[in-house]
């Protein structure tokens, strides 16, 4: 199996650890070959999907990145049914979106929180 050097601080590198105990995982190489299947699997689902679609999208930020998430926001007004913005603790943000429309424009909204660096999660959910 070829071998992947990946740089993580360590702040990830202590949640890994915890999660591959919690989770029962050998080691990390194991918990984080599960994770990359984990987001290639749900990668293709979203980039399968066609047609019209119903879809709840979630993210989360820290508060100083409102204006990044309040961009890419704006970019997709034809596809947001419903926005609900809520404050969380440790000055975090929850994103709540209710999306309908075709499903390229929400996986170019999911993709676009997705790679902003600005964005600590994001998970759609397809209806």
């Amino acid at each position: 199996m070829p071998i992947v050097s990946i740089s993580l601080n360590e702040e990830i590198l202590g949640e890994i650890d915890n999660a591959r105990r919690t989770l029962g995982f050998s080691g990390r190489s194991e918990l984080i070959r599960s994770a990359v299947r984990s987001f290639l699997t749900e990668s293709k689902n979203i980039a399968n999907a066609s047609g019209r679609l119903n879809a709840i999208l979630l993210a989360t930020h820290d508060q100083k990145a409102e204006d990044i998430v309040t961009k890419i926001k704006h970019s997709f007004d034809d596809t947001i049914v419903t926005h609900m913005h809520s404050k969380l603790e440790n000055g975090k943000c929850l994103e709540t979106f209710t999306l309908l429309g075709d499903a390229e424009r929400i996986d170019m909204m999911f993709r676009a929180l997705q790679v902003s660096r600005k964005v600590d999660y994001v998970k759609l959910v397809m209806a």
